[in-house]
């Protein structure tokens, strides 16, 4: 699995961390992961003839121990199976990973 990782975080920072993303609407329904939406400009051209029937697409980002890891895999939220899930694009995952460091910033956390 490709992953880019932030690792030793505070509890505290990590607990206000979830707070923020669950605010913003990317809980999961399972205890500290987080659905990362997908900018619809940056899906591939499958995913985008695939949106109605398989999206919104996301990205999964798991809180655990003193770290925060956000999979480069595009899933799609509406299936479990198909050939519009894939790795993101390199310009995708260079997006998403500018994101996560801003996020972590306005924590006081460095990459």
């Amino acid at each position: 699995m490709r992953q880019y990782v932030l690792t030793d975080i505070p509890a505290k920072v990590l607990q206000d961390m979830e707070a923020s993303l669950a605010e913003m609407g990317c809980q999961a329904s399972i205890e500290h992961l987080f659905w990362l939406p997908v900018p619809q400009d940056m899906l591939s051209p499958l995913q985008k003839e695939h949106l109605d029937a398989c999206g919104p697409y996301a990205m999964a980002l798991e809180t655990e121990g003193d770290s925060l890891r956000m999979e480069l895999l595009v899933r799609a939220r509406s299936k479990v199976r198909c050939d519009c899930i894939a790795y993101a694009t390199d310009e995708l995952a260079l997006h998403m990973i500018h994101w996560l460091d801003g996020f972590a910033a306005g924590f006081g956390i460095q990459p």
